[in-house]
């Protein structure tokens, strides 16, 4: 996880959450106000993309944290809407992902001003490991389908998730930038991306205890799901994140299919 540490998102938010963290945090801790050490601002989320951002308010506290990072002790657990029937036994995705820069243009998916990162499946990657598991079967009104699917990574490549579901032939729903094609009909019914955090786990800077943050499918993201239909035991799994319950850790998704 330490290149997600250290990249910075590509598609326009890497100036409004560092404005947000100076303007709330700043009179109170001067980190976030030091653009050398990212206003404090530990790692980053992918434009469009929901969950929890892991904020020091101490230089301590940043050094500790980016050592978590390093040393792959903090937690990041995602749940995802991908396109198509992921099979059951497809539990792992290990492929060395590449990533390359270009200038945006109007219309192309990414940010036309600057930079953007794009990300692919290369032998001259880095290396990516992913695990997922998919938690339910769904699918619209014309009968297309859909799994959603709970993912841990052990990596922190940028657009990982993303990279990796396309890779298998299952890109996430509503993605401007690796799934273009599908773009224009999924945003009909799901207006941004299908991929949030949902678990965040780390140790308390001063008394080592683990902290775990846990956040439900946001409102957006409900009534997407919503959508569709599930049936049997799809329609049980799916149940808790329209309602906004809270989720379970990765373990206890994989623990439930197994047993």
């Amino acid at each position: 996880q330490q290149d997600e540490a250290a990249d910075s998102d590509d598609e326009g938010n890497s100036k409004s959450i560092p404005s947000f963290v100076q303007r709330v945090f700043g009179p109170v801790a001067p980190i976030c106000t030091d653009a050398a050490e990212a206003y404090g601002i530990l790692h980053r989320l992918d434009m469009q993309t929901s969950g929890p951002l892991l904020l020091a308010k101490t230089y301590l506290g940043s050094a500790a944290l980016r050592a978590q990072f390093s040393s792959h002790k903090i937690e990041k657990e995602y749940v995802c809407l991908a396109q198509g029937i992921v099979p059951l036994e497809r539990t792992s995705i290990d492929a060395r992902i590449k990533v390359s820069q270009y200038r945006g243009a109007p219309g192309s998916g990414s940010n036309p001003r600057g930079l953007n990162n794009v990300c692919e499946v290369a032998r001259d990657g880095k290396p990516s490991f992913t695990e997922l598991r998919r938690i339910a079967l769904l699918k619209d009104t014309d009968g297309a389908p859909y799994s959603l699917c709970v993912v841990k990574l052990h990596t922190g490549r940028t657009h990982q998730i993303r990279v990796h579901m396309n890779h298998i032939g299952h890109g996430l729903v509503t993605d401007n930038k690796y799934g273009l094609e599908r773009f224009a009909a999924d945003q009909l019914w799901c207006a941004r991306n299908f991929l949030h955090t949902y678990r965040l786990v780390f140790n308390d800077v001063h008394s080592g205890e683990k902290v775990e943050t846990l956040h439900p499918l946001p409102e957006d993201l409900r009534q997407a799901l919503e959508s569709l239909s599930a049936d049997g035991t799809s329609g049980d799994a799916v149940l808790p994140w329209t309602q906004g319950q809270k989720p379970l850790s990765f373990a206890d998704y994989a623990q439930a299919l197994t047993s």
